[in-house]
């Protein structure tokens, strides 16, 4: 039996390999050209999703900021879905929350990106690299409104258009056609094989997948037994108790799939983890 490849779009390698702070920080750079990062850091590892079995916690998406206080949030989207848009709102909302933390002022948000790196096209238009900013809808960039927010997505089904090599390189990746272009891509090959030989990690992946296709049958039963929203609600908070999250992470997942309403994921979270 042929065993299954696990490369960088997968959403544990990808937090594996996206680990590396070096590797991370170039990546942004290379997206994002025109910024010059000196320095990040991770400040999202509270939000790491454990698995039974893992040599080392999966965090599904990374959430970063550099030495000028700017945040990134960074997501491999593999499954076309029509809520892209919805998506990325949430996850600014997450950077926003972030930085308005202990009662700061609106005053004090600096730049924020969203990237989003797909496997496939969103939108059709063929665009490798999409960028999105607030503007003004009949005078378009004219007039722009100054939020400090962007968001990026990568698409890895794009044509060749006039990119960088370290961009292609990054597509090459997503992929599954790696080039050993620098020390960056040479690590992130290296990272992934190492991933793919090693028994642990893979039964850490399988344990993964495995627990997202309960979280997926379980809502399509409830969904058919009490409805298809709340169905998909329960199995995931129930998923999250399962998985030993706690309740606050469980309160956001359910929130974020926007299938009931805040007061009905509070009752569902307080049902399946108690009142207290």
């Amino acid at each position: 039996m042929v065993k299954p490849y696990y490369g960088f779009t997968n959403d544990v390698v990808f937090g594996w390999v996206m680990d590396n702070k070096e590797f991370c920080m170039y990546l942004i750079q290379i997206i994002i050209p025109e910024l010059k990062i000196k320095d990040i850091e991770c400040v999202n590892r509270q939000h790491d999703v454990s698995t039974p079995d893992a040599s080392r916690d999966v965090r599904l998406d990374i959430l970063v900021k550099d030495t000028e206080d700017r945040l990134y949030d960074i997501e491999m989207q593999v499954a076309k879905e029509q809520d892209l848009g919805a998506r990325m709102r949430y996850y600014q909302s997450k950077i926003d929350s972030y930085a308005l933390r202990k009662g700061k002022s609106f005053h004090e948000l600096k730049e924020s990106y969203v990237i989003f790196l797909c496997d496939f096209d969103p939108f059709g238009f063929g665009k490798l690299r999409y960028s999105f900013s607030n503007y003004e809808d009949e005078l378009g960039k004219e007039c722009k409104l100054n939020d400090k927010s962007q968001r990026i997505i990568i698409n890895s089904k794009g044509n060749n258009q006039k990119i960088s090599k370290d961009l292609q390189a990054l597509v090459d990746l997503m992929n599954g056609r790696p080039k050993k272009l620098n020390k960056h891509f040479d690590y992130a090959i290296k990272e992934i094989e190492k991933i793919n030989a090693s028994s642990e990690k893979r039964r850490t992946i399988m344990t993964f997948e495995e627990k997202l296709n309960e979280v997926r049958y379980e809502g399509m039963e409830k969904g058919i037994a009490v409805g298809e929203r709340k169905g998909k609600a329960d199995a995931t908070v129930e998923a999250y108790f399962k998985l030993g999250q706690d309740r606050q992470a469980a309160l956001s997942a359910v929130k974020k799939l926007n299938l009931i309403s805040d007061q009905e994921a509070e009752e569902l979270v307080n049902k399946v983890y108690g009142d207290n």
